[in-house]
């Protein structure tokens, strides 16, 4: 009876003389190792949903358009070194159309002041 009992646990292998788990231990591995697979999976999909939702944020921030206020703006009209009535006027020319102000603000920011006067001048003719 002992011999029936140590059988059902363990298989000999014949051509090397060592013990080997039975069936059962097998299939209790692999389900262990299936069940591991699984959780590595879901983990590592987890992560790949985070990246995405992280690059869909980005994407929708950049898509916005930035609003600048007006101080903002005056700031910036500031930094060019033009005369204040020239300032005020462009002032009032860029907060008229929201427009105006992201394409100013689109230059880079040792063109701004040429890019300005030019706006300007466009729009008088």
């Amino acid at each position: 009876m002992k011999a029936m009992d140590e059988s059902s646990f363990e298989k000999k292998d014949e051509s090397l003389g060592e013990a080997q788990p039975s069936d059962s231990a097998n299939s209790s591995n692999r389900k262990g190792k299936k069940r591991k697979s699984e959780e590595v999976f879901q983990n590592e999909l987890l992560f790949i949903k985070e990246g995405l939702d992280n690059v869909t944020l980005v994407i929708v921030e950049r898509g916005r358009a930035q609003v600048y206020s007006p101080q903002e703006v005056f700031e910036e009209l500031s930094k060019m070194e033009i005369d204040s009535l020239t300032r005020r006027k462009a002032y009032r020319f860029l907060n008229a159309k929201q427009s105006r102000i992201r394409e100013l603000f689109g230059c880079p920011p040792e063109e701004r002041k040429d890019y300005l006067i030019e706006m300007m001048l466009d729009e008088e003719n």
